[in-house]
């Protein structure tokens, strides 16, 4: 989901795409037809008993796994302040915004997943508050990786990739952990970055620009 997020980041945030509030305003409502029309589809399979009132209820509630649906839109409803804060001063602010993302997004969600550090981690951040700093991250992130070059062979990305994935289960074996495959876990997210530049190298290379 995560990787999902990046690429639509680098998709949207991209110069030559229009992002005006009306543009993206059309884009919400197909995502909220789509939602609503397969939600529809899952009540009809859920609901007990079948009637009315529950097919109205469970389109409206939408199954569990539809939850990227609603984080989808939101920064679709962002997406065009992003685009400003992207072009201001040449983008110094995405830097800085990358930066508390990292820090709080995905340093300290990482800290809080360790069952010994959670307790001290939560009294200690809960007094910082960063409300931007969930998908959002992820979004930019793929927008500057995109657009910036990267010295880095790509078989060097493949094996930092094969020794994350080794680490993270060494990790999840030896140490209690809340959660290991979380979005904000730092091994996740440089899964995601791996496949992501990965990905481009192999777009680049055959011709996609």
């Amino acid at each position: 989901v995560p990787l999902f997020f990046m690429i639509s980041g680098a998709l949207l945030l991209r110069p030559q795409y229009n992002t005006t509030p009306k543009k993206m305003l059309k884009k919400i409502l197909r995502v909220v037809v789509i939602m609503l029309f397969w939600s529809f589809v899952y009540a009809i399979f859920t609901c007990e008993p079948l009637n009315i009132k529950c097919l109205l209820y469970q389109t409206i509630k939408g199954p569990f796994h539809f939850w990227f649906f609603e984080f989808l839109i939101g920064l679709y409803l962002l997406t065009p302040i992003f685009k400003a804060i992207i072009y201001y001063k040449n983008g110094i602010l995405i830097q800085y915004y990358i930066a508390l993302f990292l820090c709080f997004g995905i340093l300290v969600s990482s800290l809080q997943a360790i069952d010994f550090c959670h307790k001290w981690v939560m009294d200690v951040t809960s007094k910082v508050n960063i409300e931007l700093m969930g998908f959002s991250g992820y979004f930019f992130m793929g927008y500057y990786m995109s657009e910036k070059s990267f010295n880095v062979s790509t078989s060097l990305v493949i094996v930092i990739f094969i020794l994350s994935v080794i680490l993270q289960g060494i990790i999840s074996y030896n140490i209690n952990l809340l959660y290991s495959s979380d979005k904000w876990w730092v091994m996740t997210f440089l899964q995601c970055s791996c496949i992501f530049l990965i990905t481009k190298k192999l777009y680049c290379t055959s011709g996609g620009g």
